[in-house]
């Protein structure tokens, strides 16, 4: 799997089907905006690269994991659910397979994108002529009986979450030894506070001359010090909320290639 690949494929693939007019020169590609979109990524025109190297060069934006242009993209992907047909041949087609395009995002206190596709074989016989010259004519995959998609769905969010085991355990791992540093430090500020605290109160008894302002003192100091007591109580769950971990897989688009 390459994000890389797969962030240019996303890309492009959604420009040319909005209709839009493109151009590629040494890597920069050119992108005229159909109206209907320009409130969205605001300009009739974009120059991107998904180089980085190439970017820099040409001062164009570049497309990767967390940019603005392929978070735009993948919002308007995710309620629509697009699907294409592509062939990789002119040839007679022996197999089909369905490419499920996963927008991956691990939130926490920290944020990881991702970009993955999972490709899994349709298991049928493929008819004998399809139409397969308009990829955006949705007729193009009448033929795509139902129950592959949540076989292949299933295989595919399957397969996702193996390739993505070894990252999620290191994810929680991290998450978890940061939790644990900071409620170590909170900790360990709630209860330096008890201790000034009460040595305030030892102080105070040595010190003050008349016996009702210390008592006084001592009662006030207490109520702070079970304040704190009671809030260092909900510490735990209070860091578990802010520390929260989600692991989100979202489809934002599939193709049939035919092969």
């Amino acid at each position: 799997m390459s994000t890389r690949n797969d962030i240019q494929d996303l890309v492009m693939g959604f420009f040319r089907t909005i209709g839009s007019d493109i151009s590629d020169v040494g890597g920069v590609h050119a992108i005229g905006i159909p109206e209907e979109y320009h409130n969205v990524f605001g300009t009739d025109r974009l120059k991107i690269a998904f180089d980085e190297s190439v970017s820099s060069k040409h001062d164009c934006e570049l497309v990767t994991l967390g940019s603005r242009i392929l978070l735009q993209i993948i919002e308007i992907c995710i309620p629509k659910g697009p699907i294409a047909l592509k062939t990789m041949s002119t040839d007679t087609y022996k197999k089909a397979i369905i490419r499920y395009h996963f927008f991956t995002h691990f939130s926490g206190r920290r944020d990881d994108f991702m970009l993955e596709h999972v490709d899994v074989a349709l298991d049928f016989i493929l008819p004998s002529s399809m139409d397969v010259d308009n990829t955006h004519n949705p007729s193009s995959i009448r033929w795509l009986p139902p129950k592959e998609i949540t076989r292949t769905y299933t295989v595919a969010t399957n397969q996702l979450e193996q390739f993505y085991n070894d990252k999620t355990e290191l994810f929680l791992n991290r998450a978890n030894q940061e939790f644990e540093k900071e409620l170590k430090t909170v900790l360990s500020q709630h209860d330096s506070r008890i201790r000034e605290l009460d040595d305030s109160i030892h102080q105070k008894d040595i010190n003050s001359d008349s016996y009702e302002k210390s008592r006084e003192f001592r009662f006030k100091t207490i109520e702070k010090i079970e304040e704190i007591a009671k809030q260092r109580e909900n510490i735990a769950d209070t860091l578990q909320e802010k520390h929260k971990i989600l692991f989100n897989y979202e489809l934002i688009a599939c193709e049939i290639i035919l092969a």
